[in-house]
């Protein structure tokens, strides 16, 4: 008998779909829960969903425990968090939550240690990662330390998802800085400022994973071809040798068990560390269509089966959110390129756009109502 699934469902779809996709082909119930009611009746269109809730987060664990009485599930179920702040808030309770779930979750040291900008960073650096140079701003004599030290521009961004100041980080001239944080009020300890490691997107390297108890690694990785505010809209499947190694490395020496997802940006053949998500990437998609899916590999363990961690990824396979990009083309009037991204997205046979991941015309056509109207 397969477990059934819970999914903490948030806004981005991608890495929600995989999952559900995945646990509902090898035959488990799939259960979703938004913290977001528009979603909500987004994901219950979906042909591999038995059921959505819609639950504020704060009744989260009671509502669970109601859900868990009312299936009556023969086994426990497997929850799996596809947010930062799903990732915390399990982690807060983990205790109660690990009574009436398997976990698809990594340890707790690891969950608070690397969703906090600053501390994650640091706790990278000790097992031998390369970090940029990195200060939490706290008051205004930590502004002047920065003007000293520090060469611009620089990186701004919030020390974690929780934190809302409006943006996922900003790029700043020595004069925007001074502007920004002229005064006490902006100096909370909410902002980490780093240093700017030069290269365009494609600098930018992601590897996804899925590790189990004994170690075993399966991967996918590449470049994010191109990034909308920080996020991944084009990505390009490449393996990379030295990433892998370090990745590996890396997991290995802190006990990594589960799905995850870290950046890195590369820079004269050196590769910083940018950040680590402790929970399946929005692009885990990728993935699929690579034939390494993480999503399933991660189902398949937590159901004691047999995964085979010797599969490559295939190369040059293009992940691509089609409405980010006609945005952001038709936001710059770069209609060429509009229509050349419309082209490359439905005639080529490696691409792979999230859009184009819905197998049921209901839930196509409450995407275009809920985006549109």
């Amino acid at each position: 008998m397969m477990k059934s699934v819970i999914i903490l469902a948030g806004t981005t779809m991608g890495s929600v779909l995989s999952l559900c996709k995945s646990a509902h082909k090898l035959g488990a119930e799939v259960y979703l829960i938004s913290f977001n009611e528009k979603f909500a009746k987004l994901y219950k269109a979906s042909k591999f969903v038995n059921e959505v809730y819609y639950v504020q987060s704060s009744v989260l664990l009671t509502f669970c425990k109601q859900l868990v009485l009312e299936k009556n599930f023969l086994i426990k179920p497997i929850l799996y968090s596809t947010t930062d702040q799903q990732c915390l808030l399990i982690s807060q309770n983990r205790g109660e939550f690990e009574k009436i779930f398997d976990l698809c979750l990594p340890s707790d040291e690891i969950v608070k240690g690397y969703n906090k900008k600053g501390d994650a960073e640091r706790l990278a650096e000790r097992q031998g990662i390369l970090i940029p140079k990195s200060k939490l701003i706290t008051c205004l004599k930590d502004t002047a330390d920065i003007l000293k030290i520090f060469s611009f521009p620089i990186v701004v961004k919030p020390i974690s998802s929780n934190v809302k100041v409006g943006y996922k980080f900003k790029i700043l001239d020595k004069e925007s800085f001074e502007y920004m944080f002229h005064d006490e009020t902006m100096c909370n300890g909410t902002v980490l400022c780093q240093e700017y490691i030069p290269g365009e997107d494609e600098a930018h390297k992601f590897y996804i994973f899925y590790r189990d108890e004994n170690g075993d690694i399966l991967e996918c990785m590449g470049n994010k071809t191109m990034q909308t505010n920080g996020i991944m809209t084009i990505g390009t499947t490449e393996k990379d040798i030295t990433l892998s190694t370090i990745c590996k490395h890396f997991l290995k020496s802190i006990d990594y068990v589960g799905v995850g997802g870290l950046e890195f940006k590369k820079y004269e053949n050196a590769y910083y560390f940018i950040e680590m998500s402790t929970r399946p990437e929005g692009f885990l998609p990728i993935a699929d269509m690579a034939g390494v899916s993480l999503s399933e590999a991660s189902y398949k363990c937590m159901n004691n089966l047999t995964v085979d961690f010797n599969i490559k990824q295939k190369e040059n396979i293009q992940y691509f959110v089609l409405l980010t990009i006609l945005v952001e083309r038709l936001k710059k009037y770069k209609f060429l390129s509009m229509f050349k991204s419309i082209f490359i997205c439905f005639l080529s046979k490696n691409i792979y756009c999230v859009e184009l991941f819905i197998d049921y015309r209901s839930y196509l056509k409450s995407v275009k109502s809920y985006r549109f109207r």
